[in-house]
């Protein structure tokens, strides 16, 4: 019916669906892709991300970013490993800051120019979840909040029957393209090499395996993988750093030196 309803054809409409899937990280591979290679080159590469060096720079520029929209963006990407239509899906209501919780319920994604922007609920039982705020990202949504409460009084009507954070002065749902737009522009401007959203996201996910040494079911959970097997074929150098962290760390345990 979708495919009808846009003029697609099948294939095209099982490469899409099957993309998707794959950015929500419940399947690695569009095997439709490889099935109609002859149509469809996007084939997946390996994402890039930052060091932990990278990422400090990211979020020390971030914190001077004038526009806290932008800001707020920046943040949620890098503390909490966020999806790009999960962060676009964000709204108010989302938060509990006085028990300093996040619910991620929602994904906010554009479909095509005849659709546009749709909200949509999460795939799968573990994308949807709650998740603490670390410190430092409650300051900043705090500070966004105020703000947003002024442009909301501004924009009279515009902004009257919504609770989602990120709006364009129209009052409709910001474009996951933008979002990654603005991460580009911000990248550049500070020197630091580009890297997409998504990897922005396996920056987060890498940081809590190989430098908080977080356990990996406990960061499968946090991401929303639908398996922990995802979490480690994806990040399979953090997996085989933390089984030398473990074997160093049994080492000193039972050694008697």
């Amino acid at each position: 019916k979708y495919a009808k309803s846009v003029n697609l054809s099948i294939k095209t409409t099982l490469v899409m669906l099957l993309n998707e899937a794959i950015n929500d990280e419940i399947i690695q591979v569009n095997y439709a892709v490889r099935a109609y290679k002859n149509q469809f080159e996007n084939e997946q590469k390996e994402v890039d991300t930052y060091n932990l060096n990278e990422a400090r720079i990211f979020i020390e520029n971030a914190s001077k970013e004038k526009d806290l929209r932008k800001k707020s963006i920046f943040y949620l990407f890098m503390y909490l490993g966020l999806r790009k239509a999960e962060v676009c899906g964000l709204e108010w209501s989302d938060f509990d800051f006085e028990n300093n919780e996040i619910s991620i319920n929602r994904n906010s994604i554009y479909v095509n120019k005849d659709f546009g922007i749709i909200t949509k609920t999460p795939k799968t039982k573990t994308s949807r979840r709650t998740n603490a705020i670390p410190t430092d990202l409650k300051s900043v949504l705090l500070e966004y909040k105020a703000y947003w409460e002024e442009e909301k009084e501004k924009h009279g009507d515009l902004w009257a029957y919504t609770d989602r954070l990120f709006l364009q002065d129209n009052g409709k749902p910001l474009s996951p393209s933008t979002v990654a737009q603005w991460i580009g522009e911000f990248e550049e401007s500070i020197g630091l090499k580009h890297i997409s959203p998504k990897g922005m996201r396996h920056t987060s996910i890498s940081l809590l395996l190989n430098e908080a040494k977080i356990p990996i079911k406990v960061v499968s959970l946090r991401v929303g993988h639908a398996d922990v097997k995802i979490t480690m074929n994806t990040y399979a150098h953090s997996k085989a750093d933390l089984d030398r962290i473990a074997s160093e760390k049994f080492n000193e345990l039972l050694s008697q030196n």
